[in-house]
């Protein structure tokens, strides 16, 4: 599939690049980017997730949200999680295994809905080889809340995160950072950019390179990381209408692979986050899960040609190989052989119980070894025309996706001991068995048409539809085969009373395959979503400032489960059980209030609830119905705020100082609705100084050291969930000095 990809590629570049001659009209002018004495502003005015192309937010009758590099700067966002919760509605999960990145977007697991430059990095087709995101050279990322089927094919309905790089200028600029942080944390970040002249006059080509490189401790015993990107890119102005810009993503990250922490108690009294219990522990096995290390190439490329100044076409190509050694370990249920090893009675063992009378728990060593690709290929040709009154923004495309990921899989065939009272390990000799590994293909094309149509100065209207092919294919334990088809349109329509007034409504379908056959070998039919959603914005006349306020309602239909009643039997049942409504409100807001006064700020309501489900299986080892239940991890409510002002004038020219609050309310840990994490609030501050092109920063996160849990997205157990349980990080400070120039 590889092959037929490249060859793909070559043809259409081939053609693309003999395209440029055959018009004079100029290419529209991108937007330059320069570093200059680190300047800031929040405010982006124009989102080209939500529609493929860049529109005004107030022409837009979706929710969208854009965190500029201006934001990430001020709060030193490494991780990018920090960065997603400055928007309203989305919360962040506890990570599985070190890669992929889990947020709750309006209620609904957003681990599909990853992207990079407009193509998809994260799908659970691959998530065991993937890599983490790097943010030094992210320009900014856009959010787009609620369902895009009709852009970015098959996905779970809560909304798109789409983190776009930086790319070439002609204008040459650049930064040098050096940050130290807590647990003897170090990190380094380059990034140049500017014309390339090879020696003459004409500057037809831009360069940039940027390169991170870490070297951290962490709160958590045992866990470090060692991780380098280097990423160059170039942009080549073929002529006045035609553009290439190609880079090249390169990362090694060495990393302690960390599953998180356990709760205390059994399935019968219940599971809590006891006294006993301590953010710091490492519940994985020193000196083995150090070893985890990945390799991530990632190639991109994206040719534009302007045919004429309503006529553009643009081809999007992008590769990706992962190599990836995940050298893991992960907590799990004591056993009676256990308790004996450590001179306890079997006889006190409870039903499923995590850490035993003295403080003993068990940690089982796993390890994987593989490796993922992802092929992707996007066409867009977009055209602007006018009927009678009508203005016309219309947008065709064709998409083509491969994912594919191999790995071996081995467990131990013994269980180390941790005790929680003294931090002490017993048996930390083990022997590792092979198990099953895994080999899957997933291929999706399909082919979308949307208009953005301006009738008058007052109203936009949205229409589009999209069809879809998903083939899924797994190798492991015979060849199996199964595809599936979907037709997702969109519709909204948005008035502006006055320019800078703007009320929308919006419907949207999408869907989710299934890789699951019954128990006649039927393909499973895919899960299907629905959104209806309503809206206020407004900006400012300076377009500094802008708000918005949406109420929706979407539907996750058609969930693949297996029926309770058929486990452990011959033959297991797997069928369409389950159903799941969010409803919603969100407010975001953000800009500049007053010359120096910059700010982001949102809340959200979340009304969750599985409203279909056959009883499943609890963590009393009865059957349970969660029917009318919340979805784990979600929270009822949500709010962020962070502000920063700077000095303008005067002795304290140049000195800035703010901070902000993140808050949660409480969350369950699982489907059953038994187990809950405490709600949260946490502190954080930043003081800076720039002069000339010189800028000193601290910045302390978690100011007054609150200590929260985080759940794991769609546990169906307190049991399961009460093994998977993420926390806080506590207290902890970063200093940087940065040169631009």
């Amino acid at each position: 599939m590889r092959m037929k990809f490249n060859i793909i590629t070559t043809f259409i570049l081939t053609t693309a690049l003999s395209l440029h001659s055959q018009s004079g009209d100029s290419l529209v002018e991108l937007d330059a980017f320069t570093v200059t004495a680190f300047e800031r502003e929040y405010r982006e005015l124009v989102s080209s997730t939500a529609l493929g192309f860049s529109a005004s937010t107030l022409q837009i009758p979706l929710t969208t949200t854009v965190i500029p590099t201006d934001i990430l700067d001020d709060q030193q966002v490494n991780r990018v999680e920090n960065a997603l919760r400055n928007v309203a509605g989305v919360q962040r999960y506890k990570t599985g295994n070190g890669g992929e990145e889990e947020f709750a977007i309006r209620g609904f697991d957003s681990g599909e809905n990853i992207y990079k430059d407009g193509i998809r990095i994260n799908s659970r087709f691959n998530a065991s080889n993937i890599a983490t995101t790097e943010t030094a050279n992210l320009e900014r990322i856009e959010v787009l809340l609620g369902v895009g089927s009709i852009l970015y094919g098959q996905g779970l309905p809560g909304g798109i995160v789409n983190y776009i790089t930086k790319k070439p200028q002609f204008e040459q600029s650049g930064s040098l950072e050096v940050l130290y942080g807590s647990w003897d944390s170090l990190r380094a970040e380059a990034d140049i950019t500017g014309p390339l002249t090879l020696g003459g006059d004409d500057e037809t080509l831009a360069y940039r390179l940027v390169v991170a490189y870490e070297n951290s401790g962490d709160f958590r015993d045992f866990i470090e990381r060692d991780r380098l990107l280097i990423n160059p890119s170039m942009t080549w102005e073929i002529s006045d209408n035609s553009r290439l810009t190609v880079y090249a993503e390169y990362m090694q990250d060495a990393y302690t692979q960390d599953r998180g922490q356990i709760l205390d108690g059994n399935g019968i009294d219940g599971y809590t986050y006891s006294a006993r219990l301590d953010p710091e522990m490492f519940f994985g096995i020193p000196g083995h899960n150090t070893e985890t290390d990945l390799d991530s190439l990632r190639l991109y490329a994206k040719y534009e040609h302007q045919f004429t100044d309503t006529w553009k076409t643009e081809l999007l190509l992008s590769t990706t190989d992962v190599e990836k050694t995940n050298v893991d370990s992960s907590p799990t249920f004591i056993r009676n052989q256990e308790l004996e090893a450590v001179g306890e009675s079997p006889e006190n063992l409870q039903f499923r119980q995590t850490i035993s009378d003295s403080g003993w728990a068990a940690i089982q060593p796993r390890f994987t070894d593989g490796e993922g690709g992802a092929d992707s290929l996007v066409w867009n040709h977009f055209v602007d025309f006018t009927t009678d009154t009508i203005q016309h923004q219309a947008h065709v495309s064709l998409t083509y996706e491969n994912l594919t990921t191999e790995n071996s899989n081995f467990r131990g065939t013994n269980n180390v001991l941790f005790n929680v009272v003294d931090r002490r390990y017993l048996g930390t000799d083990f022997t590792l068995r092979e198990r099953a590994g895994a080999e899957r293909e997933t291929e999706e094309w399909g082919v979308l048409a949307q208009d953005l149509m301006s009738i008058g100065d007052h109203w936009n209207v949205l229409l589009g539809a999209r069809y879809s092919n998903h083939e899924f294919v797994a190798f492991s334990g015979g060849l199996s085969e199964q595809s599936s088809e979907a037709f997702t349109p969109r519709a909204g329509v948005i008035y502006r009373p006055e320019s800078n007034w703007a009320f929308y409504v919006n419907a949207a379908l999408g869907y989710l395959p299934s890789e699951a056959i019954d128990v006649n070998g039927d393909i499973l039919d895919p899960e299907t979503n629905q959104q209806l959603e309503a809206g206020i914005k407004w900006e400012n006349e300076d377009g500094n400032l802008s708000a918005s306020i949406a109420v929706y309602e979407i539907t996750r239909e058609d969930i693949a489960g297996f029926d309770p009643a058929s486990i452990g039997s011959d033959e297991a049942i797997l069928q369409n059980f389950g159903d799941t409504r969010s409803r919603g409100l969100e407010i975001q807001t953000i800009g500049e209030l007053l010359p120096g006064w910059r700010f982001i700020a949102g809340y959200s309501f979340v009304d969750s609830e599985i409203t279909r489900a056959i009883n499943q299986l609890g963590s009393q080892g009865v059957n349970v119905d969660v029917t009318g239940n919340r979805e784990p991890g979600v929270p009822e409510h949500g709010f962020n705020f962070w502000s920063v002002y700077e000095f303008q004038d005067g002795p304290l020219e140049g000195f800035g100082f703010g901070g902000g609050v993140f808050a949660s309310s409480e969350v369950f840990v699982s489907r059953e609705n038994r187990a809950e994490y405490d709600g949260w609030t946490q502190v954080d501050a930043v003081a800076y100084y720039k002069k000339d092109n010189w800028k000193v920063q601290l910045n302390i996160e978690n100011l007054f050291d609150e200590q929260y849990n985080l759940a794991q997205s769609s546990v169906p157990t307190d049991f399961f969930g009460a093994i998977r349980v993420g926390t806080s990080r506590p207290l902890n400070a970063t200093f940087s000095v940065a040169y631009g120039f």
